[in-house]
């Protein structure tokens, strides 16, 4: 398999598009061995900020939720400008997502060679979708959740964006100079708002076969998924099948996708200033590209905002919007923005930030959430009423000399 398409690629490429609506899907569900041990039984969490490795796993850099001093944070600490934002058992919707109970989602792009996924046993509810017969390489993924899965969102995510759009490069810097993630990209970051966690679940991707491959998924009576393949060939990954009583394997994930510009990203690699290895081999990665680049639909979309917001170095997307276009996308990258806008969103920027927003509908600075919206529009009306105020006093005090001029024009007539 070429290194420019990895399992991750060949699995997210198809599986977003079957089913967009739930998010990005990761190729290692389970949760990071690098986390705390404390914090393995929960995996990935809202507030997390990280990047999806070539691997297919998620790797947590801190959490905007957590405190300054959590034992999450006590190993490398927090970018500069942190600021804990809090959030309660309510500010979080938690349901048991009934359409992802049984469910294989299947997805597959076959030309003349080409995948055959055949279900059988517990009457599974089956997601199928075709991918397009342009594709010169046939390829084909599929993810099966015999227990379902859980639904975790935040509900207003717009304090999240704000707070992306105040600290995205900051982010990035902590990332290339205190953790040393320098063979990152510039549109890798990403900000957690949901996912979807299931206990049981094994999927699988197929990548160029040499000949037309039958697949077998079987629920048995206990519940458990069987996938047989009679090939036995390596390019196909081995199906992993996983299962813990708690539901903390992230199979899809949703939040927002932060990119800067190349510039930008350049200024911020390290100088090579310090001592040491890492101080000899700073300057090679100055110039060295990431190993390599993970799929995400949003990525594409967001260089070409970048693109039309000259004015802007960083760019915030949610996976929302994706969801919402991705029918309506067309292929060539010069109708995107008249796509985007099709479907009611305009392109808005703050402080050098671009973003996206729903026509009529309030921007990030005019969050909701903890009473922020209320502050703002306060603030704002009692800046108008300042500047009234003020205006209002400068014609007084105008007029007043006017008047008093006036009068000492006559007094001086008079005493002629």
């Amino acid at each position: 398999m070429p290194p420019t398409d990895s399992l991750q690629d060949t699995y997210a490429r198809l599986l977003v598009h079957a089913e967009p609506e739930r998010g990005y899907p990761l190729w290692f569900p389970e949760p990071s061995i690098q986390l705390p041990p404390k914090f393995l039984h929960g995996g990935v969490r809202i507030g997390d900020v990280g990047i999806v490795t070539a691997h297919g796993n998620f790797d947590v850099f801190f959490n905007i939720c957590l405190p300054e001093f959590h034992p999450l944070h006590h190993r490398y600490g927090v970018p500069e400008g942190f600021k804990q934002i809090k959030l309660s058992e309510k500010d979080v919707e938690i349901i048991e997502d009934p359409n992802y109970r049984g469910c294989i989602v299947t997805a597959k792009c076959s030309p003349k060679k080409g995948v055959n996924v055949k279900v059988t046993g517990a009457n599974p509810n089956v997601v199928a979708v075709k991918g397009s017969k342009s594709e010169s390489t046939a390829k084909a993924a599929f993810l099966a959740l015999p227990g379902g899965a859980d639904k975790h969102d935040l509900r207003d995510t717009s304090i999240f964006q704000r707070e992306a759009m105040r600290m995205g490069k900051k982010w990035y810097e902590f990332a290339l100079n205190k953790l040393g993630r320098t063979t990152m990209s510039c549109d890798s970051l990403y900000l957690v708002t949901g996912y979807h966690k299931a206990s049981t679940w094994t999927l699988a991707a197929f990548h160029n076969p040499a000949a037309i491959w039958n697949v077998d998924v079987r629920y048995t009576e206990n519940g458990d998924v069987l996938v047989t393949d009679p090939w036995h060939r390596t390019s196909i990954s081995p199906c992993p099948i996983g299962f813990d009583e708690k539901k903390n394997h992230t199979v899809t994930m949703r939040g927002f996708k932060i990119a800067i510009t190349e510039k930008t990203f350049r200024s911020l690699l390290p100088s090579g200033k310090g001592k040491g290895l890492f101080s000899v081999i700073a300057p090679l990665l100055h110039h060295g590209p990431p190993t390599h680049k993970i799929y995400h639909p949003l990525d594409g979309i967001n260089s070409i905002l970048l693109g039309q917001a000259k004015h802007c170095d960083m760019v915030v997307t949610h996976d929302s919007m994706w969801k919402d276009i991705v029918k309506e996308l067309p292929s060539d990258r010069s109708h995107v923005v008249a796509a985007i806008k099709k479907k009611g969103y305009v392109l808005s920027s703050h402080a050098g930030c671009a973003y996206l927003r729903k026509r009529g509908a309030d921007g990030p600075v005019q969050s909701n959430c903890s009473g922020l919206a209320l502050s703002i529009r306060v603030n704002r009306a009692v800046a108008k009423l300042a500047v009234r105020v003020k205006t209002q006093e400068k014609k007084r005090v105008d007029t007043n000399k006017e008047k008093k001029k006036e009068k000492a024009t006559r007094r001086n007539v008079k005493r002629k």
